[in-house]
């Protein structure tokens, strides 16, 4: 595992502690009506909750839950597929994300080189196909071989990376209107960008000013900032990982970010200023009794609460990591394996979703076409009272 041009030692041993999550059930393709999950890659949920929303690699769709809030099980409502309906542009569907206000779900389709925006009925959550951004298709480029999508925590910025392309196109966006405008593309080899070959994944600063790529070919997180003047963004800097990076994930205070591999997971510092990230701690599966994560796909942080999960393709499983709020560094609990101790749906385990309570953890099962539902442990609640629990709480009045 060769990290370059940078030394980094393994993470000290931590003895594993009580497991975070536990199984609960799972939805699985054509059992019990449910349509949509053929090659299911990627979740998203709304931000109130209400719905999760999955894509099927396999059958070119978009699958709609509703989600309780208070037992974390999921209820199918539809699915969109390609060329049905008038939907078009869903031709292996890769990611999905939900944008901040709810009122639009956004999905890029990785050999239709395209971005499909839906628009989101808040009070169901169903959903109405709008408009297809395609590569190539007026003026539209930066898009061939799109793999992932995120936006701005405003809601202003659409971001898409396309591993052909070697590239990250922009898109600003006005809500409500359905309407997406591209404002920049950033290359590798252009304007300055390098490492950038293959990219991976793409998330953005809780705060908006800076966006993580992460690269496969040159192993690395390019790092980009704000820059208006510049169209949108403009490259920063780059910092080398192990090998095959596959995801990037923060914290909510944008402290600390978590790169996944090949068979690990590295936490960072964040230089608030600059937005570089310093590599501080590097957890690989098979070391220190730490099991899950070969084939890492996926990182998630709960969005309250101190608790890490990252997806293991080839282990078929999640694993499960306390997280000190201080430091960031990472203490392995356990993973949970397809088709041990009553654990189904995780065959080829790939995109992960976190409920905004973080109660409830959904994984999606490539190879099982099922998302497996887990609850997550009260404990990662550092004050002690679980997410919205305020029943507990007393205020002294002189």
């Amino acid at each position: 595992m060769a990290l370059r041009g940078v030394a980094l030692l393994l993470a000290a041993a931590m003895p594993a502690l009580a497991g975070l999550a536990t199984f609960i059930g799972m939805v699985q393709d054509n059992q019990g009506g449910v349509d949509g999950l053929n090659g299911v890659v990627a979740l998203a949920i709304s931000p109130d909750g209400q719905n999760l929303y999955a894509v099927g690699s396999q059958e070119n769709s978009l699958a709609v839950f509703d989600r309780s809030s208070s037992d974390g099980t999921l209820v199918f409502r539809e699915v969109h597929q390609d060329g049905v309906g008038g939907v078009l542009g869903l031709n292996t569907p890769v990611s999905l994300v939900v944008s901040p206000d709810g009122l639009h779900v956004l999905v890029v389709s990785n050999l239709d080189d395209s971005l499909v925006v839906f628009r989101r009925e808040q009070e169901t959550g169903s959903l109405e196909f709008v408009n297809l951004y395609q590569d190539g298709v007026e003026e539209i480029y930066g898009l061939n071989g799109a793999n992932d999508v995120t936006i701005s925590a405003d809601g202003s910025l659409v971001f898409v990376t396309a591993d052909i392309d070697d590239t990250v196109a922009v898109f600003s966006r006005s809500a409500p209107s359905d309407d997406l405008v591209l404002v920049d593309v950033e290359q590798n080899g252009h304007e300055g960008v390098q490492y950038m070959h293959s990219p991976t994944s793409v998330t953005s600063s809780p705060d908006g000013i800076h966006l993580y790529v992460t690269a496969d070919l040159d192993q690395s997180v390019v790092v980009f900032t704000k820059d208006p003047t510049q169209d949108a963004i403009a490259f920063a800097n780059e910092i080398p990982t192990a090998d095959i990076p596959s995801s990037v994930a923060m914290d909510a205070g944008g402290d600390h970010a978590y790169v996944t591999g090949l068979n690990w997971v590295m936490v960072h510092d964040v230089d608030s200023v600059s937005g570089s990230i310093t590599p501080v701690a590097i957890y690989v599966d098979g070391v220190d009794g730490i099991d899950g994560i070969s084939g890492a796909h996926a990182v998630a942080l709960t969005p309250v609460g101190n608790a890490v999960f990252v997806s293991g393709s080839f282990d078929n499983a999640i694993a499960s990591f306390e997280r000190d709020d201080t430091t960031g560094l990472l203490n392995f609990t356990e993973a949970a394996i397809d088709g041990l101790g009553g654990v189904d749906g995780l065959a080829n385990a790939r995109g992960i979703a976190v409920s905004p309570d973080s109660r409830y953890l959904y994984v999606a099962g490539m190879d099982d076409d099922a998302i497996s539902i887990f609850e997550i442990s009260p404990t990662i609640f550092t004050d002690d009272f679980e997410s919205g629990d305020t029943t507990a709480w007393s205020a002294a009045v002189p």
